[in-house]
């Protein structure tokens, strides 16, 4: 019998978030796949939303990134539609390298500044 399930909103924004964890990480999806056990096209699965992640595969995935479980939950509500091009990640790097938590607020008002004007 042919699985017909629909992938859920939490299925994709899980596997979304995985996919910037790892791009985050510069790992690609076989190096992931390789730590996880599983195939490169499992991950892109996951990724996509159309394989459900089983917690136990979950809990490994978030220990390979060192973050909590609640990660991959975190804004279920409000960023399911989270795409993130290369200049989005680019950025989001380049602002998690800066260690100074006092320059990293000041950047993000510097941000809001420039979006008010």
């Amino acid at each position: 019998m042919k699985n017909t399930k629909q992938a859920t909103v939490m299925d994709i924004h899980v596997g979304k978030k995985i996919k910037i964890k790892r791009k985050l990480s510069n790992m690609t999806q076989g190096q992931l796949a390789k730590k996880v056990g599983v195939s490169a096209q499992q991950v892109q699965k996951y990724e996509s939303g159309d394989n459900r992640v089983a917690a136990s595969t979950l809990y490994d995935i978030a220990a390979i990134f060192e973050t909590n479980i609640d990660y991959f939950f975190y804004g279920l509500d409000y960023l399911s539609d989270v795409d993130l091009n290369k200049h989005d990640l680019t950025f989001i790097k380049s602002f998690n390298a800066i260690k100074c938590k006092v320059t990293q607020k000041r950047l993000i008002h510097l941000i809001n500044s420039i979006n008010e004007s």
